[in-house]
């Protein structure tokens, strides 16, 4: 139970960001790629280091952020991608 109470103790400031909606309020675009091991064996991170590099030739990393996440449920399809508008 001690070591659970350290890790509690250390994670509490990004456990805060969870209540903190201050966050989603901006016009910033999320792409949500899938991190789950089956994207990641169809080379979600790939995907990913890709948009990323496109978004900063464009000048629209400031506008638009990609995000790895857990899985979607769709391994057999993946990689997943999913945008969405923080509001």
């Amino acid at each position: 139970m001690e070591a659970l109470e350290a890790i509690r103790n250390t994670q509490q400031e990004t456990l805060k960001i969870r209540d903190d909606h201050s966050v989603y309020e901006t016009d910033k675009k999320h792409v949500m790629i899938c991190g789950g091991t089956g994207c990641l064996s169809s080379e979600s991170q790939e995907l990913m280091d890709t948009m990323n590099a496109l978004l900063e030739e464009k000048n629209l990393a400031d506008k638009i952020s990609v995000v790895k996440t857990g899985c979607f449920g769709f391994c057999g399809q993946g990689p997943m991608l999913l945008a969405v508008t923080a509001h």
